[in-house]
């Protein structure tokens, strides 16, 4: 119980630090000009979302907590029934995590989609992997500015540790009881490999 409160708090930390720290890429100014695309900043984003989820009522004596009112759905009034049981919907909150790359384009042609990749460390059976790849569809107009979001694997039972060294951001996968792997410390970056310009022409990074 210790261990699995520790990742929580480990996550938890973790994650409001570098939504914090808006993490410069490593992108050389020779890249910059020959793609037109701009890197402006890269961190990963916690983003909040509701659902309602159909759960049986507790019976009165069962000693249960009974929900509260402001977490039951609009649907409560008429709750279904499956053999006799009565149910009730509950709200349910759940946060995941967002890579946000942000970019703006200074080139002279309109982009169709991006190719890119994060510092994302994690284990693929027993190989260790530092990047996850991503692909944005999204029109950006020449001397538009955008964000490109893609959300980030839930590794279970693993949090994302970081450490700082001379303004460097670093981070690595620990995982707990189910794995008991730990990856290398890497920079934390993005790194934009394709773009599909809407003229049909491609740029690829060396």
């Amino acid at each position: 119980m210790k261990t699995a409160i520790w990742y929580s708090c480990l996550v938890l930390a973790s994650l409001t630090l570098v939504a914090i720290a808006q993490t410069p890429s490593s992108q050389n100014s020779s890249d910059a000009k020959a793609s037109g695309l701009k890197i402006t900043g890269f961190n990963f984003e916690p983003k909040s979302t509701s659902r309602l989820e159909v759960v049986p009522v507790q019976p009165a004596g069962s000693g249960m907590t009974p929900t509260a009112t402001a977490n039951m759905g609009a649907e409560y009034s008429s709750a279904p029934t499956r053999n006799s049981q009565y149910y009730q919907y509950e709200k349910r909150t759940e946060v995941t995590r967002y890579a946000t790359l942000r970019v703006k384009n200074e080139g002279t042609k309109a982009i169709k989609s991006v190719v890119w990749e994060y510092t994302d460390p994690h284990f693929k059976g027993d190989k260790e992997l530092v990047y996850s790849a991503a692909t944005t569809k999204l029109k950006i107009a020449p001397g538009q500015a955008a964000a490109l979001a893609t959300r980030v694997s839930d590794y279970r039972d693993c949090g994302m540790p970081m450490r700082f060294e001379g303004g460097v951001v670093s981070v690595a996968r620990i995982c707990g009881r189910q794995t008991r792997k730990t990856t290398s410390y890497y920079r934390l970056e993005a790194k934009v490999k394709q773009i599909n310009y809407e003229d049909g022409s491609v740029w690829k990074a060396n």
